[in-house]
């Protein structure tokens, strides 16, 4: 493609993101409605689709089936020759390497930055086991309870500074960081039940799980629709780490007891963490009141799985010929 059309079809690939996010969008929440879909974990991954579809998937669908191209509405808006069906044809077929190469690279900057942070934390945890071993033990002792059978080692602890957490970072084994302030605070069940929601947040992977999201709306973000879907997926990944905490201790007064203190302690000092416990009073009243009422996802995690996979490949496929 010339340089004076690449601009064009570029512009062109904008638009057709955001009708691809809105329709997607729509479509995610008739499934959601009328599968009555419950688990939050489940519904997290439906919301990633409008996210992945227009960044993702779809250009890789482009790209390794051109055929797809030749068969796509817009192909056929080319052959009836409307000025802008060209564009539009040349937008989904020759800016797929573009925007793949683009969010690679994205993704590998994501990475190398995950293991510079994993090193630093590394670092942190050698420099606090001699001082903090009496702290460091208690915590530990709850963390094993909630992990007997595991093959992975549990996470790692750091106790950070006031304000500092409590946060999880990183997957496999991972680390746990819980203020110096907020574990004096807390009794040994509303202990365990933070610890089992940061330990969902490591076993889910969150970690990687919020990267890809984040580019994939940095990549739309001229779309406000992204911003929208990746606000409503950081709401989610909390509910299903609040839905697995509550499993493994069986507890949910003494979740929304932790939520609370983890609150009242933070205010006390600037929040530099990206993900925390607690984000906002907003956030924390809607928690507190799910957790109360006990509305979490416990329904039947099989048939949800077979719907998600059937409307992912469905949603990828319909939109991917748009």
């Amino acid at each position: 493609m010339s340089s004076p059309e690449f601009f064009p079809a570029l512009y062109f690939y904008l638009g057709e993101s955001v009708i691809e996010a809105a329709l997607a969008i729509a479509l995610v929440v008739m499934v959601l409605r009328f599968a009555h879909i419950e688990s939050a974990a489940v519904r997290l991954r439906f919301y990633l689709l409008p996210l992945l579809i227009p960044s993702v998937l779809s250009p890789a669908a482009h790209l390794l089936l051109p055929q797809l191209s030749e068969s796509a509405l817009i192909a056929h808006v080319e052959r009836i020759g409307l000025p802008f069906g060209t564009l539009a044809f040349e937008s989904s077929r020759v800016l797929a390497p573009y925007i793949l190469a683009i969010f690679g690279t994205l993704l590998a900057i994501g990475m190398l930055q995950w293991f510079v942070g994993s090193a630093r934390h590394w670092r942190w945890l050698g420099q606090q086991r001699a001082q903090d071993a009496r702290a460091l033990e208690r915590v530990e002792r709850q963390l094993r309870t909630l992990t007997p059978r595991d093959r992975i080692p549990p996470p790692a602890i750091l106790l950070t500074a006031p304000a500092r957490g409590p946060y999880a970072w990183g997957g496999g084994r991972g680390w746990i960081a819980i203020p110096h302030d907020l574990l004096q605070a807390l009794d040994d069940e509303e202990l365990a039940a933070l610890l089992a929601h940061e330990l969902a947040h490591v076993q889910r992977g969150d970690t990687w799980l919020r990267l890809v999201a984040r580019l994939a709306r940095d990549l739309q973000f001229f779309n406000p629709l992204a911003h929208w879907v990746y606000r409503r997926i950081e709401t989610l990944c909390e509910d299903a780490c609040d839905d697995l905490a509550v499993q493994m201790t069986g507890n949910p007064l003494a979740l929304a007891s932790s939520l609370l203190k983890t609150w009242r302690t933070q205010q006390t000092g600037v929040q530099v963490w990206a993900h925390t416990l607690v984000s906002s009073q907003v956030e924390l009243e809607r928690r507190v009141t799910r957790l109360l009422a006990a509305q979490v996802g416990l329904s039947s995690r099989r048939r949800e799985e077979i719907v998600f996979a059937s409307a992912t490949s469905a949603l990828v496929f319909a939109l991917s010929i748009v």
